[in-house]
């Protein structure tokens, strides 16, 4: 069960801004009928994903007990699963390294920002494509930082230079913890 729902019922979620039915209430929860009990649900919304607003205590990488109420699937982790989950699993590096930056700088990105787009983008390439186009990620990263008003300014005063490897050092930090829940 997720400890940081705090929603009683179905309705609206003060945490992710919107309006949950039940099934979505359900997977906030931890209780939902999927194999993760709503475990990807909860990511995207920490994210600002599927229509939610991202809280300011964000937290899309915690995990719980899964106590389905369809007992037939094996649980998330088992042996069972883990070869054709690990198979299909290319790392969420653009998610990760978003995550780094809030936690680190404590920057929240804004609507008008590429910051989630470029998050995805990352996420869809996973570990081996980040490092295979990794200037190319840096210059996402960048591209970010310049795009938030109260950012650029320190971007500015700092030089590119500086902040695209202070990028570089946070990617491969990144791509690292991916790989660490990967091989896991």
């Amino acid at each position: 069960m997720n400890e940081l729902c705090r929603c009683a019922e179905p309705g609206y979620c003060d945490r992710h801004k919107m309006v949950k039915n039940e099934r979505l209430w359900k997977c906030c929860r931890g209780e939902g009928g999927s194999l993760d009990c709503g475990q990807k649900e909860w990511r995207a919304w920490e994210q600002g994903l599927l229509g939610a607003t991202e809280p300011e205590d964000s937290q899309p990488f915690i995990e719980w007990e899964c106590r389905r109420q369809n007992l037939g699937f094996p649980k998330p982790g088992s042996r069972l699963l883990r070869p054709r989950v690990q198979a299909h699993n290319k790392g969420r590096v653009g998610s990760r390294a978003k995550a780094l930056i809030k936690e680190r700088y404590k920057v929240i990105p804004k609507g008008g920002c590429k910051c989630t787009q470029n998050a995805s983008k990352m996420d869809s390439m996973g570990c081996d494509g980040c490092e295979e186009k990794f200037d190319e990620c840096v210059e996402m990263l960048l591209e970010g930082a310049k795009s938030i008003w109260y950012v650029s300014p320190v971007v500015w005063f700092m030089g590119d230079d500086k902040v695209r490897e202070e990028a570089g050092e946070l990617l491969r930090e990144a791509i690292r913890l991916e790989r660490e829940v990967l091989e896991s």
